[in-house]
Order: structure tokens, then C-alpha cells, then sequence
């Protein structure tokens, strides 16, 4: 899709309710569909609407390492209640190597 594209989606999805878009957006092109959490609380809803469209549509979550506990239980718990195709992709450098030499995350200024 190039910008007109998103732009006229946006324009014609604007009134519709989130499971038509989901289930536009699946029927669109169900060989490349992903969908992508940071499995923060509202996330649940959104996986929830993905895998009843698309029950093994692949779910991309980017793990930093600095999640919270409750963050890396919600994973766990929404994976067996959904039945999640999680795909977890994580640093090619772990916490402690970037904490011993860049001190962590970088902080915006």
C-alpha cells in the first residue's frame, strides 16, 4: 500500500467497527497477516479479535528484556487462553551486556 492507499483505507474504515477491519484486513491477504503486541493490558482485546478472524495468525512480539513480571505473566497467560502463534523476537545482545556498557536504555532528552 503506498499513502494514497492508507489514506482512502483510512477515509473508508473510519465508521467501522475494529472486527470488520480486522476481518477486511485478513481476507485482504491471509498469507501475510501479522499482527504485533507489546502485551500491555488493552492488548488483550485486540489478540482476541485477531485469532477469532485468523486463529494462527502469527503474533510478533519484540522482547527488550526490561519487561515487567506482570508483563512476561500476561504473555504466558494470553498464549494458552488464545492459543497464541507467538513469535518472539529478542536483542542479539542481552540486558546485562547493554547495562555493563551503555548503562540500559537510552533515555529521550
Amino acid at each position: 500500500m503506498d499513502h494514497d492507499d492508507i489514506r482512502k483505507s483510512n477515509k473508508k474504515f473510519s465508521e467501522t467497527s475494529p472486527f470488520a477491519i480486522i476481518k477486511w484486513a485478513v481476507q485482504k491477504d491471509p498469507a501475510h497477516i501479522i499482527v504485533s503486541s507489546n502485551f500491555r493490558p488493552q492488548e488483550a482485546v485486540l489478540l482476541h479479535m485477531a485469532v477469532s478472524e485468523k486463529p494462527d495468525i502469527p503474533v510478533l512480539w519484540a522482547d527488550s528484556g526490561y519487561n515487567t513480571k506482570e508483563t512476561y505473566e500476561c504473555v504466558l497467560l494470553l498464549k494458552k487462553l488464545l492459543n497464541l502463534n507467538l513469535k518472539i523476537y529478542v536483542p542479539a545482545t542481552t540486558v546485562a551486556y547493554r547495562e555493563a556498557l551503555y548503562g540500559g536504555i537510552p533515555q529521550l532528552t
